[in-house]
């Protein structure tokens, strides 16, 4: 699923209403996904290949 995205430099519609036109509530539209740690990575893999 591609993500819905806002784009603040569009000189044609306000943020406002380009969160109106894609459904996205205000919250999310400053939401940025946090990324993992190579060592918590890492961790998380050794935990996979124990238990599967």
């Amino acid at each position: 699923m591609r993500r819905k995205k806002i784009e603040p430099a569009n000189s044609d519609l306000s943020i406002g209403k380009q969160r109106k036109l894609l459904s996205i509530s205000r919250s999310s539209s400053y939401y940025e996904p946090k990324v993992e740690s190579e060592m918590n990575l890492d961790l998380m893999c050794v935990i996979d290949k124990q238990f599967l």
